[in-house]
């Protein structure tokens, strides 16, 4: 048995049997190439869409639980009951998925590919309110990441694309988060986090899905746990 629920951002799936959450986004890819860079062939853009895909799963699937408890108003729905019951202890694992659709996307995402012949690397950019992403050929390879020139705490094996995922499940500028990276963050200092310079999926990062979850089941509160 599912229960589904689809938001502008998102789809969210509860699989009552197995006791899982799958979010999944729908991305419609545009194309672009950018001065003196060769053209995108229909063998790259899968293979771009597919790489973006098994980033996404390596880095923020099976990273958190997600902890059922009462929410203190009556669980009176079969579903509510059911949570309750079943999953009280574990809780509910999580993965995430990217779809490459044509029609109906929650999000629109313009790769470019980049000429190698210029040094300076383009910045990627997630768009919440407008769910539009600013994606690049470039984001599907590790880099060495560093909150300013000359930083110690700089890490090598950074991937773009999964940082920005993490704006597009809503850790974004639109409610309140921005980036962990720049100075004045409240978690600036906290290197190891995605949603700064490191591959660490924190508790802060799942506040939309969890905040959604509560809404498809009332009677239900959902915390998140970070497993690894």
């Amino acid at each position: 048995m599912h229960v589904t629920h689809e938001e502008p951002w998102g789809t969210t799936d509860i699989d009552l049997v197995k006791g899982h959450v799958l979010v999944r986004q729908d991305w419609k890819y545009a194309w672009h190439v950018q001065a003196g860079a060769s053209p995108w062939t229909p063998d790259e853009k899968t293979a771009y869409h597919q790489a973006v895909d098994k980033l996404i799963w390596a880095f923020w699937s099976f990273r958190a639980r997600l902890l059922v408890v009462p929410s203190g108003s009556p669980a009176t729905s079969s579903v509510s009951n059911t949570l309750l019951k079943k999953f009280p202890n574990l809780g509910l694992t999580l993965s995430f998925d990217i779809r490459r659709v044509t029609m109906r996307p929650h999000w629109h995402a313009t790769v470019t590919k980049v000429n190698p012949a210029i040094r300076q690397l383009p910045r990627a950019q997630a768009n919440f309110p407008a769910r539009t992403l600013r994606l690049f050929n470039t984001d599907i390879v590790p880099h060495t990441a560093s909150r300013y020139k000359g930083d110690r705490m700089a890490r090598f094996g950074f991937f773009v694309t999964p940082h920005e995922f993490g704006h597009a499940v809503g850790y974004g500028y639109s409610r309140g988060n921005g980036e962990e990276y720049d100075p004045d963050h409240p978690y600036y200092d906290d290197v190891s986090s995605i949603m700064n310079i490191g591959s660490a999926i924190r508790p802060r990062h799942l506040a939309l899905v969890v905040e959604t979850l509560g809404k498809m089941v009332p009677g239900c509160k959902f915390v998140a746990a970070v497993t690894r």
